[in-house]
């Protein structure tokens, strides 16, 4: 399994799992100054990983699965 990797204070993602394409759809509320959105991401996987790492920095996510080959894990 790969790991992050710190660069000049930033860190990096592994680079087992490559995002192709991102679509996101975003829902603003002003009065709150917050967002609720949804984020599809077509990723290729170049190593067997047991893991994916994603930024969510300040993110609170309420489910997630991920679909391959016709099967979904949540």
């Amino acid at each position: 399994m790969a790991s992050g990797v710190n660069v000049q204070g930033r860190e990096l993602l592994p680079t087992n799992v490559i995002p192709r394409h991102y679509h996101i759809t975003l829902e603003p509320d002003f009065k709150k100054l917050t967002f609720d959105g949804t984020v599809l991401i077509d990723l290729d996987v170049q190593d067997d990983s047991k893991s994916i790492s994603l930024h969510t920095l300040e993110l609170d996510i309420h489910n997630a699965k991920i679909s391959s080959g016709g099967q979904t894990v949540r």
